[in-house]
This record gives C-alpha cells, structure tokens and sequence, in this order.
C-alpha cells in the first residue's frame, strides 16, 4: 500500500524540474517506510533525483506490508523495465511459482517484482491474472510504452490530469497541485449533485476536480512513449459475469463458504500484523469470525462505538468477540472531536464528504496505527455484492412483479416486513433520489439554495442514469460502479492511508465477487431477508445475535442530535464568509432568514453539513468555482 505518480511530457517541452518530487511529499502519509523517484527519456532512465529534460518520471511513497528492506523500494526495475505500484497482489506467490517454471529468476521475495515478470513474459495481458487490488504505472523504454491500469472493482484509487505540456497519473488529486499548469477549478455538475443528492464519486469519469477524472476501475491505458496517453482509450480486462439461473441454493451455499474462506485466507497474507475493523454487522462479523473458527487467526478488532444507545453497536460487537475470544478496542466520537478533525478530514479525503461516519472510520483507523497495526481488514462490499440495503428489498419486489410472480412477491413483501430490516420503512433524506421527479420538485431541501448557474444543473442524476432499469443484477452493478461502493473506497482508502493503514476488503476478492454477481437474484432474499445465503454458509462463524440482527447501521454518529443542539448553528454561521460559496449558493437566500429554518428538519440539517464541507474543501484547495 503506498502513493505513486506518473509523469509524462506531452510535448516538446520537458517535465518542470521539482514537480515529481513535490508530487512524492504530498502523500507522505501514504509511504512513511521509503520514497524514491526515477526519471528518463525513450531510452531508459538517466537520473534518480532530477527531472531536468526528462520525457517521464515515476515518484513513490511505500509502505512496506511483504518484502520489509530495501528490496521493496520503488520504483522498482526489471530488465529495463520500470514500475510504481500502489496495493497488494495476494497471489503473487502462485504466480511466482508459475513464472519459475517457465525459466524467471527473481532477486526479491515481493509482489512489485512479479509484476515486473509477468509484464516482461505476457505483456498487458498479464493484469487479468492479478489477484488482488492495485494501480500501478509501468514505463518500458525497450519496448517503447507505457501502461497504467487499476484493479477490477476499484479498490485501489489512481487519476489522471493533463494539459497540452503532460500528463501526470497520482494516488490523490493533491498532488496535481505540484504541476505549475494545474489549476483547482469545481465541476460545477458535481457540485450541484453534490448538494442536492449527497452524490460524489458517481460518475466514473469525472470528479469534483474539474479536469481531473479517474482510471475507470478494471480498466488499462497503454500507450506509445512518443505519444500521450488517452484517457479516452481505456480497455477494460474485466467483465462482470452473466448470472448462473441454474445454480441451486445448496451449491450457492456451498460455493460461498469455499470462496469466502479462501478470500479472508488470501487477505491475512502479510509480513506486518494484520488486524480488523469490526461494526458488529453481518458483513465484519463474517470475516473475523471465518479468520478465527476456519483459519484459525484471532484479529486484534477495532470498533467505533457511541454512547447514544440509538448509534450503539457494542451489544452485537461483544457477542462476536466472547464467541471467538477476541480483543476489541473501542473508540467513541463526540462532537468536539469531529469538529477538530474536520480539517484534517476535508484535506485527506480530496473531495467532500456527507456525513459524520467519515469521522467515526477516521479515529478507528487513527487507534489501530497507535496499536501497531498496520493492516486491517474490512466489510466494505457486502452490501453492494449481496443487496444488503434497504431499498434492495423494493428493489426485489418490483423485479418479481415485472416478473408476473404475485405469489413470491406477496411472500416476500410480508416476511420484509415482518422479518426483514426493522428500518425498511423510514424513508429518510437518502431516499430522495429514488423518488420521481414531480415527487422531488416539493421535497429537494437543496433546490432554493443554488445560485442561477448552478441551479440550471438540477438534476436527478440517479433517476438519468436507471431509468427503465428493472434488472436487480443491473441495479446491483449500478451501485458497484458508482451510487455507493466508489464513494465507500476513497472514504476508507484515504481514511487509512492518512494514518499509514493498508485497509483490505476481502468481500472485494474478484472470485469472490464473480461468485456473488453470478447468484441468481432469488437467492439474495428468503423469507423476505436479505444476505441469508452469507448466514446459511457462515452460519458456524457467527454468534447468534448477529444471525438474527433486523437493524443495520455502519459506522453511524449522534451527527443529526449534535446539529440540533447547536452544532448547526455555528456551521451556518461560517457559511456567509466563504466566497466559494457565495458563487454557488443564491445570494439572497444566504443573507435571508431561510438559513436558519434548516436546522429544523433532518433533510435540512444534512444540507447544512454538506454545504459546511464544500466551503472547507474550496478554502483547503482554492478551488475556483
């Protein structure tokens, strides 16, 4: 796990001396075991340290997981052939031992070497045999090009910013500031989605950053040294398979347990201890209790825990714990101390952020540094994978209807309601965006708020994007390309990588989400309860207050109570003074009394935070609206 950037001249004109290296100290944070940098031309690499006339140059931060000396550094070389590589490959032992057979030597025990191999013997082509999450950039001077791809479901973050001079790949858009030809300007339709439907990360080829976009995840870029790399020419190496209808639930359930064993057994691979982060729902619950009754490995767990027993998760989180005799260490938020991190919070995240859960992730990862735990694993995934959310459950009952099934339907509908999620009736401020247009024209808290241009952007940017999709399987991949699990990465990956944490998600192993998107959609629900096959097959692994659990919540904080009692109040107050804002934001509703109604509804106090954000982000970066 580490930060890299790629530099590439665009034109006549070499790379600006210094700017790689300032790129490198920008993520510090990402590599405090080791940072290097290598320039060259179409030749090969002629300087370690200087930038003057290079044609490319590669900057690294590493922190060291497998491989812990100086054999790891980066960027790393093979036969001519140069890498920077962000993440872990779990498999590279099984491909070593298949490049072995077929006559490679190797002077290292790590992943980045394998790469360099297999790129060496099967050219791009070898990206499909990764197992793991990755972005990486190659540069080969021998063979006159360059690769950069990015791992299948997007785990593992890298952008891409270029102007007429060069093009410049980064582990964060922060470090786009170290090009004198960058300059930090809004996407004014992602803000605007932004304040009316807590949206980001939910178009793969955008950011918030006008300019900036990302490597689509399982998506390659490769690219003649003597050109510029397009953006526009990314191949993907990996589709989602088709749904198996013939599968029965006995081989799903059968099936799921082989491969989610095995993926926590791939995610535990490391030289450094590995820990784990721990809600006390179903999906953490499943990967350290499989950690401890299938392998074996009790995990050092770490909880974000509240004192409002309306937040609280402790009574499902020592249940998994006295099952499996785990250690658990507990932090709590409260409201001082989300306000003191806010700031840190804003600049690690690179964007805007909607809710004060990034907090809660924030002093759990903070915890396990100070433990000496510098991996952690994680549930992130599940619900995506296995329509863990509510609205899956709709979802679900829409599709049997299209369907002409009213018998399961009925069925399914009274057993969600009986036995299903004990929230799956409170439609809250996040249903919004699933409502028809003529429905969100009387309810949109955001909608006076926008200035003119802004305003002409209001748009229903999920309702755009799924109309006429009734297909679950459809909705379930809408949601891993971009309403939620985009979002969920860069929230955990920045989150983690601001404390020197590798955060690996198991439930995001490819074979085992194959496994899951393949599942025909009867086999997400029975009796009217979602994720029962994960409970069929790692039923052993969990306590009993887990199995039953009807209420699902995450990392969630008193956020909405804190408003209320006066936190809203003093956010409101900083608004006025923030000249981003005063761009965006209709003047006249500003400087009126309406700010002050909001606070009186959730929907209202939920824009507050967002519109907080945003003018923290836009003073952080000066950003230009």
């Amino acid at each position: 796990m580490c930060g890299l950037v790629a530099a590439f001249a665009c034109s006549s004109r070499p790379l600006p001396p210094g700017a790689v290296a300032d790129a490198v100290r920008a993520v510090a944070h990402r590599g405090p075991d080791g940072h290097g940098m290598r320039c060259g031309d179409r030749r090969g690499a002629f300087a370690e340290e200087s930038a003057d006339g290079a044609r490319w140059a590669l900057g690294h931060r590493r922190l060291a997981i497998v491989g812990l000396g100086p054999e790891g550094d980066q960027p790393m070389v093979r036969d001519g052939a140069w890498i920077v590589f962000n993440g872990e490959i779990y498999n590279w032992r099984e491909l070593r031992t298949e490049l072995e057979a077929l006559g490679e030597r190797f002077h290292t025990r790590t992943d980045t070497e394998v790469m360099l191999a297999a790129w060496g013997r099967w050219g791009a082509s070898f990206v499909a045999r990764l197992r793991g999450m990755f972005a990486f950039v190659i540069v080969d001077p021998a063979r006159g090009t360059a690769i950069a791809a990015r791992d299948r479901l997007g785990i593992k973050p890298l952008y891409l910013w270029q102007d007429a001079d060069q093009a410049v790949f980064a582990s964060e858009i922060k470090q786009f500031a170290a090009w004198p030809g960058f300059s930090a300007r809004a996407d004014r339709q992602a803000v605007a989605d932004f304040l009316l439907d807590a949206l980001v990360d939910h178009d793969p080829d955008t950011t918030m950053f006008d300019g900036v976009r990302p490597l689509r995840p399982g998506c390659l870029v490769e690219w003649r040294l003597a050109a510029a790399p397009d953006a526009g020419a990314q191949e993907p190496y990996w589709h989602p398979p088709e749904t198996r209808w013939d599968l029965g639930w006995e081989d799903a359930v059968a099936e799921t347990r082989e491969r989610f064993v095995d993926a926590v057994r791939m995610h535990l691979r490391s030289d450094v201890p590995v820990g784990s982060c721990l809600s006390g729902g179903l999906d953490s619950s499943a990967v350290v209790g499989v950690s401890a009754a299938d392998l074996g490995q009790r995990l050092l767990c770490f909880s974000s825990c509240s004192r409002d027993p309306r937040y609280d998760e402790q009574r499902y989180i020592d249940a998994v714990a006295r099952d499996h005799r785990l250690e658990v260490e507990k932090v709590f938020l409260d409201q001082d101390e989300l306000e003191r991190v806010l700031e840190d919070l804003v600049y690690h995240q690179d964007l805007p952020f909607t809710s004060g859960s990034m907090a809660c992730q924030w002093i759990v990862m903070r915890r396990a540094r100070a433990s000496g735990v510098p991996v952690l694993l994680d549930g992130q995934g599940g619900d995506e994978l296995l329509g863990g959310y509510r609205k899956y459950a709709v979802f679900y009952l829409r599709w049997l209807l299209a369907r002409r099934q009213p018998v399961r339907a009925t069925r399914h509908l009274f057993g969600a309601l009986v036995r299903g999620d004990g929230r799956l009736l409170r439609f809250d401020a996040a249903w919004q965006r699933y409502l028809p247009a003529w429905m969100r024209r009387t309810k949109g808290a955001a909608a006076p708020v926008l200035g003119a241009d802004y305003a002409k952007r209001a748009r229903s940017a999920w309702g755009e994007a799924m109309r006429g999709v009734r297909d679950l399987r459809e909705h379930r991949l809408a949601d891993l390309r971009r309403w939620s699990l985009p979002a969920l990465l860069r929230y955990e990956d920045r989150n983690s990588m601001a404390h020197s944490i590798e955060a690996r998600v198991p439930f995001l192993d490819h074979p085992l989400a194959e496994h899951f998107v393949s599942l025909p959609p009867q086999h997400l629900f029975r009796g009217g309860r979602s994720k029962r096959l994960l409970v069929a097959a790692l039923g052993h692994a969990l306590p009993e207050e887990v199995r039953r659990r009807r209420t699902k919540m995450g990392f969630e904080s008193a956020l909405r109570e804190w408003m209320r009692a006066g936190l809203g109040a003093r956010l409101l107050r900083e608004l006025g003074s923030c000249p981003f804002l005063s761009e965006v934001v209709d003047g006249s509703w500003l400087a009126s009394d309406a700010p002050r109604t909001l606070p009186a509804t959730d929907a209202g106090l939920a824009l507050v935070f967002r519109l907080h954000v945003l003018s923290r982000w836009a003073r952080r970066f000066a950003v230009e609206p």
